[in-house]
Parts: structure tokens; C-alpha cells; sequence
């Protein structure tokens, strides 16, 4: 059978061990107009307190889709996140983040959902030992709040990293 096809259509074939194979792969299947903001803010409390607080929104419109599927984004229109930190100079500095990501349809292939809206805080922390050598500390998800952020995906567990920092 594939010797009866024509040159052309055998071109456009995929081939496995000198055989046609079937193969699946993503193509554009329509057009999308994607637009959105993002704000930042920063304020200096005192020499050592500052905050910070940002928020994106992210949204779209669908203007040709070419499948029976909709199609959709799989990322939250409003996140935001507030953050506060104290630096005492030449000796430690700690941010506490709070973010949050709104709920969201999400699709990709078989898997079809929502997302819900979640909330996290995080922690950083850093002390300096000598003018060299410093230790710090990342806790994601301080709290260990159950969430996920993509549909099918695994829940996000409280992630914790710990570094040394030398300076030569």
C-alpha cells in the first residue's frame, strides 16, 4: 500500500524502520489575541522594613479555533502576591510572601479541569556569619497548604532548601 501512494503524499509521511508510522504531534489549531497588566508597588516602611506588593492579570480572546475543543490558556487571569521584608545590614534579612493564583479552567489533551484558587506563604531567610560566609534558608509553601497548579498535576508539598555562601 505505501508503494501505491504517490511521491508527494509519501513526503508528508512519518517513517519507522523503512514503514509508515502514525504518529500524534501538537499543531496550531486557531488564533488567540492575549493581553494583560502587571503592577508593581514598593514602599520603604523604615531603613530595615519595606513592602512590596504586585499583581498581574492576564486575559484573552479567542478569535479562530479550528477544533471541536475549547481553548484555554491553563494559566490563573488575576495573581498577586504581597510581600514583607526586614534587612538588618551585614547581619540577617527576611521576606515573608504571600501569593495567591485564582482559579482557572485548565486543558491539555486528556486532561480537563479547574484549578482552584489557592493561597501560599513563603519564607527566605539569610544570616551573615562573617563578611564571607553567609547562610540562608527557602521555605516554599511555609504552611504546607494542599494545592495544585495544574490540573492532573501532583499537590505542591511545603519545599525547603537550605545554602551556604562563601566569598573568595
Amino acid at each position: 500500500m505505501y508503494s501505491e501512494l504517490s511521491e508527494r503524499d509519501r513526503a508528508r509521511l512519518s517513517i519507522f524502520n523503512g514503514q509508515p508510522a502514525f504518529v500524534v504531534s501538537n499543531t496550531n489549531i486557531g488564533k488567540v489575541d492575549e493581553y494583560g497588566v502587571e503592577l508593581t508597588a514598593f514602599y520603604k516602611i523604615s531603613n530595615n522594613l519595606s513592602a512590596k506588593i504586585d499583581y498581574s492579570y492576564f486575559g484573552y480572546e479567542v478569535v479562530e479555533n479550528k477544533s471541536s475543543q475549547p481553548l484555554l490558556p491553563n494559566t490563573a487571569p488575576h495573581r498577586a502576591n504581597l510581600s514583607l521584608s526586614y534587612v538588618q545590614p551585614n547581619t540577617y534579612d527576611v521576606t515573608l510572601d504571600v501569593y495567591y493564583s485564582h482559579k482557572f479552567d485548565w486543558l491539555a489533551g486528556t486532561f480537563q479541569g479547574k484549578v482552584p484558587s489557592y493561597t501560599i506563604l513563603n519564607l527566605n531567610a539569610g544570616y551573615e556569619i562573617t563578611n564571607n560566609l553567609s547562610l540562608g534558608i527557602n521555605v516554599y509553601n511555609l504552611l504546607n497548604k494542599k494545592h495544585y497548579q495544574i490540573f492532573g498535576g501532583t499537590f505542591v508539598p511545603r519545599i525547603a532548601t537550605a545554602k551556604i555562601n562563601y566569598k573568595f
